[in-house]
């Protein structure tokens, strides 16, 4: 993919390698289509491993939730008033 011989690099630098070839090319599509577009062109948003997540809403845990785990898991929890 980069046109480099990988036999005595290492894992982390191959990684380091293809970050960096991606994010030079998502640069230069942002570049390409800049003046065909109306509005500015973030090249994070074209890069294809770093696209912006959406949030995901977070759920609330119920509140008596590790009372009946307990009770699901070991029975009622008598044996542990003891």
């Amino acid at each position: 993919m980069v046109g480099v011989n990988p036999d005595p690099l290492t894992l982390r630098e191959l990684i380091w390698m293809a970050d960096g070839a991606w994010d030079q090319t998502a640069l230069l599509r942002a570049e390409l289509r800049a003046p065909w577009s109306k509005k500015r062109i973030n090249a994070m948003d074209l890069h294809p491993f770093k696209r912006r997540q959406k949030k995901r809403q977070r759920v609330k845990p119920h509140p008596d939730g590790v009372k009946m785990l307990t009770e699901a898991l070991c029975g009622s929890h008598d044996w542990a008033r003891k």
